[in-house]
């Protein structure tokens, strides 16, 4: 059962990022730039307009802040063990 879900998500999410790709791909070719690097917001405000750019580009800067929490308080117990 474990490795047919195992299985199973690899597939899922071998076709989201070939989906991710190909979208990409369209997306720099209506700018008239094939071939250049497109972020995930240029994807979503294609998809979804603006409002889909902003939706991305607020829930890549929480996961961003989330990131950074969770570095400082790695940092404040490591430093709190080298004064213990």
């Amino acid at each position: 059962m474990f490795l047919f879900l195992l299985l199973s998500t690899r597939v899922l999410y071998l076709l989201v990022g070939k989906a991710l790709v190909e979208c990409a791909n369209k997306v720099a070719e209506q700018r008239g730039q094939p071939g250049t690097v497109v972020g995930y917001e240029d994807i979503a405000e294609a998809a979804f307009g603006k409002l889909g750019r902003a939706l991305v580009s607020a829930i890549i800067y929480i996961e961003l802040f989330g990131t950074c929490c969770v570095l400082f308080i790695l940092e404040q117990v490591r430093v709190a063990c080298l004064f213990v």
